[in-house]
């Protein structure tokens, strides 16, 4: 495996990011597990994701297996490049991915990415710090390529950090060991302020959300949660203005949203909660949400492909508690796999019969015969 210096391991590893998680509050912790003492205190938003879990999950399995026949893929084509450039297969060495941080992390780069992995990527540090090590060469000797980007590695809280920069982005990376000596700790970060915030967290020097009195999020996933989003401050979230610019400015001035997904005691379960300003705004967007669903419902029922998902919509639960509105989904695993099973068969069928409407039609237009026949025909 080779790694170029221009490249971003790191990069990678902090955008597998967004959304979900698994915490078993009565066991000690293990990997994949959510840990709120890796959290700071302060973070407005907040994204885990339990990988390992969701593959281990009934709905997970079937997506593992069957996903490319309803349009949703794991993409192994992918994961296999991955793999050969960086040494991880995020589908395999890839435990938990937990990202947080305040306001837009695309302008002020303030996030921090901790990612649970195998050993496995030992061997993309490796190559890293190989390629440091050459690149310092290529300067000594002037034959240094400015187009590449500078990897170093400096000291941060006492804690080795590889440092890669390209143009107006620095990354920020270190490794430290998992809860086995089969695990590692990655934490990843774009702003060096956020890095040592993040590296102080996890040596249990800075206030997590679990060592915090008084932390920014609260948020406690219940058991059988795989995947979870949390955000305590929705000003900075850009919204199309000009499409509902009643519920754009309602959203923007909300308290939080909280998002998750899970499956326990065999049904799979989806929970939306947006804490608006007021209980009239709570009433407003719900008004506006359940003329959505009902479209949904409307359209998927004249949609062959779409009606074997009309039973599960009916497990719908739209509803406002004060300031909240809140939208949940419970519905039997199986019977939801059933469902996207023969979803599947509906547009394979719409598929075959679009191809021969297809075929009749080119054998209208050509008179029933092609040219070739004709001539044989005329002789």
């Amino acid at each position: 495996m080779h790694i170029p210096a221009h490249r971003h391991p790191p990069v990678f590893l902090g955008a597998a990011a967004v959304g979900v998680a698994s915490l078993l509050a009565a066991a000690p912790a293990q990997a994949g597990d959510f840990q709120p003492k890796r959290v700071a205190a302060d973070a407005r938003w907040l994204a885990f994701v339990n990988v390992e879990g969701i593959l281990k999950s009934e709905l997970g399995k079937f997506v593992t297996e069957h996903g490319g026949e309803i349009g949703l893929e794991f993409g192994e084509g992918d994961m296999d490049e991955i793999e050969a450039e960086f040494g991880i297969n995020p589908l395999v060495d890839l435990h938990s991915v937990t990202v947080y941080g305040e306001g837009n992390p695309e302008e002020n780069k303030n996030v921090v990415a901790v990612l649970e992995t195998t050993a496995a990527i030992d061997e993309a540090i490796a190559q890293l710090t190989g390629a440091a090590a050459a690149q310092k060469a290529e300067k000594a000797k002037g034959d240094d390529d400015d187009n590449n980007g500078d990897i170093t590695t400096i000291e941060l809280n006492g804690h080795k950090v590889h440092v890669i920069s390209d143009g107006d982005q620095t990354t920020y990376l270190q490794v430290r060991p998992g809860a086995t000596s089969a695990d590692r700790v990655v934490i990843v970060s774009l702003n060096r302020e956020w890095m040592t915030k993040g590296l102080s967290v996890l040596d249990g020097k800075a206030a997590s959300l679990a060592s915090a009195d008084k932390p920014a999020m609260n948020f406690k996933p219940v058991d059988g949660t795989l995947a979870f989003a949390v955000c305590s401050d929705l000003s900075w979230i850009e919204m199309d203005d000009d499409e509902d610019e009643a519920a754009s400015a309602i959203i923007k001035g909300s308290k939080g949203i909280e998002a998750a997904y899970g499956e326990s005691g065999g049904d799979l379960f989806i929970h939306l909660q947006l804490d608006t300003g007021s209980k009239e705004d709570a009433q407003n967007l719900s008004d506006i949400a359940r003329g959505l669903v009902a479209m949904a419902r409307l359209a998927g029922s004249k949609e062959p492909e779409l009606k074997p998902l009309m039973e599960p919509m009916r497990s719908l639960e739209l509803k406002t508690e004060g300031n909240a509105i809140i939208l949940n989904l419970k519905h039997n695993t199986g019977d939801f796999i059933k469902a996207l099973n023969a979803m599947a068969e509906a547009g394979k069928k719409a598929e075959k019969e679009e191809d021969e409407d297809s075929e009749k039609a080119e054998v209208k237009i050509g008179g029933g015969k092609s040219e070739g026949k004709k001539k044989d025909d005329d002789h």
